[in-house]
Parts: structure tokens; C-alpha cells; sequence
């Protein structure tokens, strides 16, 4: 067994404010955040981008003292919105997105991966950003996207 190696895990739960209300954390090392303490970049082309973990354009998440290789956002894009580009750091190889539950569905990628709600992919990256097409004119697209370096990211 190697003890030279650390496993650090993070559990975070998105919640629309039900639990917090009803329920203190128990545990000692748990932090709430309300959504007004998010850090939001918007984009120019109706793009909303939320830093959960990680750094974005000049924003960092309140678990910014996590030093964290991995980056996860929470994107959303108007509904007719053009294609957009998002900022992938240069060490970033890898990018997981997924589409939750009414989320719609987009072409991500170069390859224009299309992934819909409640679907997932894997992607690689070409150059320091990712393309986003919302497949849909009338409904916005609400995704996640993690990324990191390939070494960090395991399946």
C-alpha cells in the first residue's frame, strides 16, 4: 500500500435551498454556500458561467483553498443562442460534460459531440477552449462541465 499518495474527495450537492433551510450541516468540515456567493462570469452571446470549483476567467469558487487541479462550472446558454467558447486551461486535456434533468441538449467540441438531457461525454480538447452549440431555439442549455488534467481524471 502506498501512504506516499493522498485520495482527497468532495462532495458537492446543488441544492435549490430546501436542505439548507431545513437543516443545519452536522458535519464539522461542511460549508454552505447560498448561490449569491458563487462567482458568475457572463459571456458576451448570452452564456452564463458559475465557478462551483476551480478558477474561470479571473473568478474563483469558495473552494478556491482546495488547490484543486480540477475545474467544474455550471453553464448555461440561452435558448437561440449562437455558438460560444469556453476557457479551458491549457493543462486541461480532458472535459466531462453533463446535461441534467431539463437541461436540453448541445453539440460540444470540435467534433460537435452531441449530448443530451441526462447524458454525459467525454471530451478532448483542441487548444485552450471548448465550442458550445445549443441544439435547441426555444429551450435554453443548462450544463456541468469538469475538466482537469488527464492524470486527474479517472473513470
Amino acid at each position: 500500500k502506498d501512504t506516499a499518495k493522498a485520495t482527497h474527495a468532495i462532495f458537492m450537492w446543488l441544492d435549490p435551498g430546501i436542505f439548507v433551510r431545513r437543516h443545519a450541516p452536522t458535519v464539522a468540515s461542511a460549508h454552505v454556500y447560498l448561490p449569491a456567493q458563487i462567482p458568475e462570469v457572463k459571456e458576451q452571446g448570452g452564456m452564463t458561467v458559475r465557478v462551483l470549483l476551480g478558477h474561470y476567467l479571473g473568478r474563483t469558487s469558495p473552494f478556491g483553498h482546495l488547490h484543486s487541479k480540477v475545474q467544474l462550472v455550471e453553464c448555461k446558454l440561452a435558448a437561440g443562442s449562437q455558438q460560444q467558447v469556453l476557457h479551458v486551461a491549457n493543462s486541461h486535456q480532458l472535459a466531462f460534460v453533463f446535461i441534467p434533468r431539463f437541461g436540453g441538449a448541445g453539440a460540444f467540441g470540435a467534433d460537435k459531440v452531441l449530448v443530451r438531457e441526462l447524458d454525459a461525454a467525454l471530451l478532448t480538447r483542441h487548444g485552450s477552449f471548448l465550442t458550445v452549440t445549443n441544439d435547441s431555439r426555444e429551450k435554453p442549455l443548462h450544463f456541468l462541465l469538469a475538466s482537469a488534467p488527464e492524470s486527474h481524471m479517472r473513470l
